[in-house]
């Protein structure tokens, strides 16, 4: 909600993570994954469009909270570590808006997520943790290689 200060803004995006990283173990995953709007919600922040088409429509509107796009880009990659979730974030053309929304990022926290979860959807497996690994080793950052991040990415 954008009227809500940045404070809240970002405690409920935080808040919004840990669920989406909890999900798998407490047995709400399929609650998550079953609301589009609710995914749309969570995208929207993080790439300022809930769907692609809509950059026809309006100019998109990011959080201007970085720490809010990198929760929820995190909740975003949480999902996308299962199978159900890569498969829910597809149906609501999730790896084109967050292409989209690392195209003109500046954060480094909020690449890095975006990064990641890249990674899953081009590799259509692994953990959080694997991911993380592996990032590590390549080094991460605004300038991964091409390969590892959105320009393989096909919606």
């Amino acid at each position: 909600v954008p009227a809500r200060p940045a404070k809240a803004r970002a405690a409920a995006a935080a808040a919004i993570r840990n669920c989406c990283l909890a999900a798998g173990s407490d047995g709400t995953l399929g609650e998550l994954l079953a609301d589009q709007a609710l995914l749309r919600s969570v995208l929207k922040p993080v790439a300022g469009l809930a769907h692609p088409d809509d950059r026809s429509k309006a100019s998109p509107v990011k959080d201007d909270d970085c720490d809010v796009r990198t929760a929820l880009a995190e909740a975003v990659l949480a999902l996308a570590a299962t199978e159900e979730g890569r498969a829910a974030l597809w149906s609501v053309q999730a790896p084109e808006l967050l292409r989209l929304a690392y195209e003109d990022e500046e954060d480094p926290d909020v690449c890095t997520a975006l990064e990641h979860a890249a990674t899953l959807f081009l590799e259509g497996a692994g953990s959080v943790e694997e991911v993380e690994e592996e990032e590590g080793e390549e080094g991460g950052g605004k300038a991964a290689p091409a390969g590892a991040g959105w320009a393989n990415v096909e919606a």
